[in-house]
């Protein structure tokens, strides 16, 4: 009996120490996700990102939340003119490379026509 007691003493032991290892607060940082995300599948520094960007953003003046506002609409339609020179460069030319002038620099690339299909084989089931 008593080879079976020390046996289930040192088993049970060592189940214990197993078991507080496990749960050890030095674990990786992909345990350390956070909730407070926007969208739970986002890169942890992404997310991070996102929120220094929100805490500062509450820290702005009603001028300076206007001006930054400005330059933002300012940075979307630059944006959106050089897709618009892309689309119009690449008009009928799939599968071409071609040359395009953005700002001071001329960057060469292929001209690429992509297909999304509808996901009706959810709605038949």
């Amino acid at each position: 009996m008593s080879l079976f007691n020390t046996t289930s003493l040192t088993f049970a032991l060592l189940a214990t120490l197993g078991l507080a290892a496990c749960q050890s607060p030095s674990s990786t940082k992909a345990h350390t996700h956070r909730t407070t995300t926007t969208h739970a599948n986002m890169p942890e520094k992404m997310a991070e990102h996102m929120r220094k960007e929100q805490r500062g953003w509450k820290k702005l003046t009603p001028e300076q939340r206007a001006e930054f506002q400005k330059k933002a609409e300012q940075r979307r339609t630059e944006r959106q003119a050089r897709f618009e020179m892309l689309q119009k460069a690449c008009e009928g030319k799939a599968g071409q490379t071609i040359n395009v002038k953005l700002n001071d620099k001329t960057v060469e690339g292929q001209c690429e026509v992509h297909f999304r299909p509808t996901r009706d084989d959810k709605n038949k089931s």
